[in-house]
């Protein structure tokens, strides 16, 4: 390979990998029929990431443990779910990213524009075999004409290695959603409180 065909193949791989990054840090604004959902989780105490990383090398004749693109004895974040949908052909799986941050996340407006939420998804360093679900079981109206929809701070305090949740809190982080949203999206989003209600039977 002569010298210039080295240089453009070094400089188009680092154009792609620039526009990827970039991809990652894009925030779609939604349209007249979509919404974005603002919610944020937290798990106290937190999640040992590191320990349940080390899965991750994981090395039998039975299973082999490798994450893609990641190093060894890298700690990987815990990740997050949240799973909609009223009845099972309808459930959808939306990636919050990881525990503790703001999640701002693109769903389409149902026609009734009721949004049935049923459990949270937690995958410590995102390693599937330790999935745990934890419950809201809540539904939320989207108002006409909003499309910014800010949910709240759920925090579920846990005990022991099980994970057994003993309480369940939610705060309003309004404030700094808001400035979040807007750095995403721009100061013309407009950022709306929603309050849940309990699911119908």
């Amino acid at each position: 390979m002569k010298v210039r065909t080295k240089v453009f193949f070094i400089i188009s791989l680092l154009v792609i990998a620039v526009s990827l990054h970039a991809a990652e840090d894009k925030y779609d604004k939604p349209r007249k029929d979509e919404v974005i959902l603002v919610i944020r989780v937290v798990i106290t105490p937190e999640i040992d990431d590191a320990f349940y990383s080390q899965y991750w090398d994981f090395d039998s004749n039975v299973i082999k443990m490798k994450r893609k693109g990641s190093e060894e004895g890298e700690t990987i974040q815990s990740e997050a779910y949240l799973m909609t949908g009223s009845t099972y052909l309808m459930r959808n799986s939306l990636f919050l990213g990881n525990i503790g941050e703001f999640a701002s996340i693109k769903v389409s407006i149902p026609k009734d524009r009721e949004i049935d939420m049923d459990t949270f998804s937690i995958y410590p360093a995102s390693v599937r075999f330790f999935k745990f679900h934890l419950p809201i079981f809540a539904s939320l109206k989207i108002p006409e004409g909003d499309n910014y929809i800010y949910l709240g701070t759920f925090e579920f305090e846990r005990e022991g290695n099980q994970f057994e949740i003993v309480n369940i809190n939610k705060y309003d982080e309004f404030d700094k959603a808001k400035e979040i949203i807007s750095e995403r999206y721009g100061s013309s989003a407009r950022l709306v409180r929603v309050p849940l209600q309990e699911q119908k039977d």
